[in-house]
């Protein structure tokens, strides 16, 4: 049993179209093909790149048996077939990419730094949310916080969007929610560029 989960993001810069084809070679037949299935180049390079890492951190904490076969739950989770003691969950923003494992459900969202709009910010966000973001120093930022804190906790659950983001209260980083059981942990990117948010 994992007290914390196994988690770390890697910039995709070290990733190009000749370090996929070098990937392809051994990842295993269906996780390449399902790559090679992808026309753009990018989506192509967030895949590897996410497979690469998740398989670099198995092994670096002593956890690799065989290389992860990877399949879909209902809701478009993915989970490791053959090692059913363990869940994952990645993402990926344009210039990272995000990896987490535990013994337990787990959920992870990262976000680069972008500008927001104010009809996305209604859409996602409840009104007290939506006053934290307009007083905030940086409201940008604030918001893609609060975004990375609902995303990681669908993803925990795996569920997907069933419900409007703005009956997600994002639970206080750090702290275990009294209803559901799960902790978000939230963390800035190198340099400010972003937040990445796991729930477990």
């Amino acid at each position: 049993m994992m007290p914390q989960p196994l988690f770390q993001i890697k910039p995709l810069s070290l990733f190009d179209a000749h370090a996929v084809e070098e990937c392809l070679k051994w990842f295993p037949k269906e996780q390449a093909e399902r790559i090679e299935g992808f026309s753009n180049l990018s989506r192509k390079i967030e895949t590897a790149a996410s497979y690469s890492l998740l398989v670099e951190m198995l092994r670096s904490n002593g956890l690799l048996k065989e290389l992860p076969s990877i399949e879909y739950a209902e809701g478009g989770k993915p989970y490791m077939k053959n090692y059913p003691e363990m869940h994952f969950n990645l993402s990926h923003c344009r210039r990272y990419v995000a990896v987490a494992i535990h013994s337990s459900p787990v959920g992870v969202d990262i976000e680069c730094r972008r500008k927001v709009s104010q009809s996305l910010i209604r859409r996602v966000c409840s009104e007290d949310e939506q006053q934290s973001i307009a007083a905030a120093q940086d409201p940008d930022m604030e918001f893609l916080r609060l975004w990375t804190c609902k995303e990681a906790y669908l993803k925990y659950t795996g569920t997907g969007i069933v419900d409007s983001l703005t009956n997600i209260p994002p639970q206080p980083t750090g702290h275990r929610s009294h209803t559901t059981g799960h902790i978000i942990k939230t963390h800035p990117l190198p340099e400010g560029d972003g937040w990445v948010s796991i729930c477990f």
